[in-house]
């Protein structure tokens, strides 16, 4: 018998995950959009970690606020996000990582995704001054856990949810260009 090749193995895992994957499209869209979201949490969160350390210390007139944005901004217009130290920015990194995963599991996945939703404007606001999480890069998350917390049915909204990720996401892009 001859040793499996490392292809056949890699596509035989991606047959055995595609057949654990459940038949709603929304849920579908759900586990690989908060598996995308985890391990890039998993992969960066302690470059995160170090540049918080070092922003929060630093005595710079932008280290004071907090917001959405590559500029500081309220949240909706509204509420001025809290000042986190960098040990609170750590446990909201962890809790919002682990209620993305809590939305993978079966338990409760709207109600982590709600919960993940709200830890969201714990998390980021305190980061926008890092390039790799400022501007458009993480703008996109909360409406997205939001509508797929609220969805009743976890199988009517995709096309919705495609709709609206597609307009956020090509809106920047046609202001800055009719803007030259």
């Amino acid at each position: 018998m001859e040793p499996e090749s490392a292809a056949d193995a890699s596509s035989g895992l991606l047959a055995m995950l595609s057949a654990s994957l459940p038949t709603n499209p929304v849920r579908q869209f759900q586990l690989l959009y908060c598996g995308w979201i985890i391990s890039s949490m998993l992969m960066h969160m302690h470059h995160y970690d170090r540049f918080y350390q070092w922003f929060y210390s630093s005595g710079i007139g932008l280290a004071s606020k907090r917001g959405l944005g590559a500029h500081p901004s309220r949240l909706y217009g509204i509420f001025t996000p809290p000042t986190l130290t960098p040990l609170q920015l750590r446990l909201a990194g962890y809790a919002f990582t682990g209620c993305m995963i809590g939305a993978c599991t079966p338990l409760a996945p709207r109600v982590f995704l709600f919960v993940s939703f709200l830890l969201y404007f714990f998390y980021f606001t305190q980061l926008y001054a890092d390039a790799t999480l400022s501007g458009h890069n993480s703008i996109l998350l909360p409406a997205m856990l939001l509508l797929l917390s609220c969805a009743p049915s976890l199988d009517h909204e995709v096309h919705f949810m495609y709709v609206q990720y597609s307009t956020a996401r090509c809106t920047p892009t046609i202001h800055t260009s009719k803007a030259h």
